[in-house]
């Protein structure tokens, strides 16, 4: 079974897209881009969009105690859980929460980032999902920053076959973090440069 994981550079960089640009791509109230299978919002307006309540109001992104997520899926997960059909290997969903604390840890930010998926054999190392058969967690990374952006690792669990790829990911991570700027800009050619090198890594 083989597993792409060339969406993790994607989430990565479209967290750094403003808002504005959010809404002028297929972004709906809520944060839900039907077409790209993403969500980039606020904990409360997933729970709300997920049960079918009204969006509640956006919300500033430097807000603190606001649990942020942003949430990628393959279509495979996407049939899933919108259309009734039955999972098959390698549907995933990828989450990424987020957020700045207050009082005496203002300034720091909280993040957890895990990636489940469906296999219909046992995956080595992976963590079964009660009352989910056959979803599996395959990594799930939790960790703080401070205000200068140094991390503190909370913990940090992987599947046995992700291992192979620690360096690459890696550097994609150092790439992106070099080549990009965190201002609300997105290069897209040098994006697209970027899709192209990784984009055999991960099968």
């Amino acid at each position: 079974m083989k597993f792409k994981f060339l969406w993790v550079f994607l989430v990565l960089v479209l967290l750094c897209a403003p808002a504005t640009a959010f809404a002028a791509s297929g972004f709906d109230d809520y944060g839900y881009n039907e077409k790209a299978r993403l969500f980039i919002g606020t904990f409360d307006n997933w729970e709300a969009f997920i049960y079918g309540q009204p969006a509640l109001p956006a919300v500033n992104p430097s807000a603190t105690d606001v649990l942020f997520v942003e949430r990628y899926w393959n279509q495979s997960f996407d049939n899933t859980m919108f259309h009734g059909k039955d999972p098959v290997d390698g549907a995933y969903c990828a989450s990424n929460f987020h957020m700045n604390l207050s009082g005496d840890q203002l300034g720091w930010v909280w993040h957890e980032f895990f990636i489940f998926t469906y296999a219909s054999r046992p995956i080595d190392g992976a963590l079964a999902i009660p009352d989910m058969p056959g979803f599996y967690m395959i990594t799930d990374r939790v960790w703080l920053t401070d205000q200068n952006g140094n991390e503190t690792e909370i913990s940090n669990m992987q599947a046995t076959f992700l291992e192979k790829y620690k360096g690459r990911i890696n550097t994609a991570k150092s790439l992106l973090h070099k080549q990009f700027t965190f201002k609300g800009h997105v290069k897209v050619g040098l994006l697209k440069h970027i899709l192209q090198i990784f984009q055999n890594f991960f099968r």
